[in-house]
Order: structure tokens, then C-alpha cells, then sequence
């Protein structure tokens, strides 16, 4: 059966407004999951059963999908049901609206959580301050593996925290061993795009100093 293009289509490109679309799944599978993941969602279509998988551009209520003369955009829902999910996707317990700017991410619980971006962001910023907080104390007490968890969480919360990074190298230079150099070193790259390696260095050893006392 031909696929009508969206009225907004523009040529190589397939074009779909939100309004026109339900999350049904995203572009991953977890057995487990430490830290939290921003994930790709996967759209059916409300007016036939077709899916929208990625990659494709997000734009406000737009989903950008490009036309390589091959693909029609979209592959039919029994495709998705017998020969997509399991191996390269996780289908929703319950569909969800699709909405304009929409973020997708998934939990240490593997419970998904969908909401405008900005809001979502700053919801895992939120969560991300939490977590350095107690990071931070359980250093303190000497738990050493539980404060990396916690950071480790942090980081991908929130990427651009410079302090869920220092925290990790602290614990790595507090145990001071071979591993822990070469981890620390890692880190450090890492957090290149955030700040300049005497920088870097310096707040780790702020943060080892004020453990100590």
C-alpha cells in the first residue's frame, strides 16, 4: 500500500507533526540500568498502523525523518511487534501522546518518563544535586563504592556537571592506586569540554582536603 507524505513534507524529507503520533516504545533494550538514559523514542502513527523509528530530527512538533529513496518512512506495526522489539527496541507498557519538544529517558527502575524537555532536564538536574549530595557524605563515611554509584548516576543525569566528575577522581585518588591514576586520568579527558586540566586537578584536590578534615 503507498504511504501519503504528510502535507508538510518537503522533498527528502518525511515529515510528521506530534499531534499525528502515540510513543509506543524507544530505541533500546536494558536488562539493567545504573544510571539514568535519555532514549530515541519509536512512533505509531494514530491515523494508520504504521511506526516511526529513528534516526530522525526532533523539531519542535515536527519528527524529521530523511527520504533515502528507499525507505518510506515508516515499516508496519507487525514488523515492529515480531522483528523490532527484543533486539533493538522496548515497547511501552501504555502508549503515550506524543508531545511537541518531547523527551524520553529511562530510570535506574526501568520506568520510562516522558515530558517537555527543558522540564525533564531539570528534573534530572534536580535529582542529579541530590545525588552529589549524598555522594559526598557517603565518601565521608568511607563507602566508597556506593558514593561512586551515586556520582556516577549524577553524571549522566546531568551532563554537564563538572562536580558528579571531581567526585568520581576524588575517590579514585583518595584509594591511590595503580587503577585509580588511570582512572582519574580518564575522567579528566571527559571533563575536558568543561573545564582546563589545571582546573580539574585543583578541585579534586579541594574536595580530598576537605574529606580529611
Amino acid at each position: 500500500m503507498e504511504i501519503e507524505r504528510d502535507p508538510n513534507t518537503i522533498p527528502g524529507y518525511w515529515i510528521h507533526n506530534t499531534n499525528n503520533l502515540n510513543v509506543i516504545g524507544y530505541a533500546d533494550t536494558f536488562d539493567s540500568n545504573a544510571v539514568p538514559s535519555r532514549v530515541a523514542p519509536i512512533f505509531l502513527l494514530s491515523d494508520r498502523d504504521s511506526v516511526l523509528a529513528p534516526p530522525f530530527r526532533l523539531l519542535g512538533n515536527l519528527v524529521i525523518k530523511k527520504d533515502d529513496g528507499l525507505d518510506p518512512g515508516t515499516f508496519p506495526y507487525s514488523h515492529f511487534k515480531t522483528n523490532f522489539l527484543d533486539r533493538l527496541a522496548t515497547r511501552l507498557r501504555e502508549s503515550l501522546q506524543a508531545i511537541p519538544n518531547g523527551m524520553l529517558w529511562v530510570d535506574e527502575l526501568l520506568d520510562t518518563h516522558y515530558g517537555p524537555q527543558e522540564e525533564e532536564n531539570r528534573k534530572l538536574r534536580d535529582l542529579a544535586m541530590t545525588k552529589l549530595r549524598k555522594s559526598y557524605d557517603l565518601i565521608k563515611s568511607g563507602k566508597f563504592e556506593d558514593a561512586l554509584r551515586e556520582s556516577r548516576w549524577a553524571a549522566a543525569a546531568d551532563e554537564s556537571s563538572l562536580m558528579a566528575v571531581v567526585l568520581q577522581a576524588a575517590v579514585y585518588k583518595i584509594r591511590g592506586s595503580r587503577e585509580s591514576n588511570g582512572a582519574i586520568e580518564l575522567l579528566k579527558r571527559r571533563s575536558m569540554s568543561r573545564t582546563d586540566h589545571a582546573f580539574f586537578d585543583e578541585a579534586v584536590e579541594e574536595i580530598v582536603k576537605s574529606l580529611q578534615k
